[in-house]
């Protein structure tokens, strides 16, 4: 190739990922660019960070220093679980916020991390129960009885307020 061929060859711009709108940004964030998926996270971290946090906090006596990373790491296995299936549901055409989108995940994954904890604390996880090798007339009993082993979450009393 010539000097001449090389100057006139000049490589497609590619667009600035920070100037794409959410949903543009949703919807390239179901290949597998990581240019892309490192600007969603930049984007979007700190407000499923925040919202993992507050729905952590429900339970504090759960939680550990890292408890919110956990979490984090279990939200980012859940956007990417059946081939990315929460992102393909994200529809801007209907009013959403990709971040309140993304935040519904992040509130459902915190809830699924607290149950985890629980089963954890209670010294059972489910994960033992192997039923298969439970005799017949045992396998309900006993995982009625796991089941009420779990600590249920306690409903918030409201100091400022007394209800007639």
């Amino acid at each position: 190739m010539t000097s001449a061929a090389n100057d006139n060859f000049k490589p497609a711009a590619t667009p600035n990922l920070r100037d794409l709108d959410d949903a543009e940004l949703a919807r390239q964030a179901l290949t597998n660019d990581p240019a892309v998926w490192r600007e969603l996270v930049r984007r979007f971290e700190p407000v499923i960070r925040k919202q993992l946090g507050r729905t952590l906090a429900a339970q504090p006596a759960l939680l550990c220093s890292d408890s919110v990373d956990e979490a984090l790491g279990d939200y980012w296995i859940a956007l990417l679980n059946n081939d990315r299936d929460w992102l393909r549901r994200f529809d801007a055409t209907k009013g959403f916020l990709l971040a309140t989108w993304l935040g519904v995940l992040a509130w459902d994954v915190g809830n699924k991390h607290l149950r985890k904890l629980r089963r954890h604390r209670s010294g059972k996880p489910i994960d033992d129960l192997d039923l298969d090798l439970e005799p017949w007339n045992q396998r309900g009993a006993r995982f009625v009885a796991f089941v009420r082993s779990i600590q249920p979450d306690l409903p918030k009393k409201l100091d400022r307020f007394v209800w007639r």
